[in-house]
């Protein structure tokens, strides 16, 4: 997955998702948000089992994929960019 998006974007993005996730989760996969790169779209997604949250934002995507990571590690990265 190769991409290009706007910081401010993709960071208030990831603020949105990162709402949703509970920081007692047992299952890891609740601490996670799934980034999906297809077209010119970049789509953040995350869940705490009971409701998730989907988010879209414009970019310029060269090559599409998905990944899940750690939500909280991933909010951090982006905010000492």
């Amino acid at each position: 997955m190769r991409l290009y998006v706007q910081q401010a974007s993709f960071a208030a993005a990831l603020d949105d998702v990162c709402k949703r996730i509970s920081k007692n989760n047992v299952n890891p996969i609740y601490g996670g948000v799934l980034l999906r790169a297809v077209n010119y779209t970049l789509e953040l997604t995350s869940t705490n089992s009971v409701r998730s949250i989907r988010h879209r934002i414009g970019a310029q995507v060269e090559e599409p994929g998905e990944i899940a990571l750690p939500g909280e590690l991933l909010s951090k990265s982006v905010g000492r960019i």
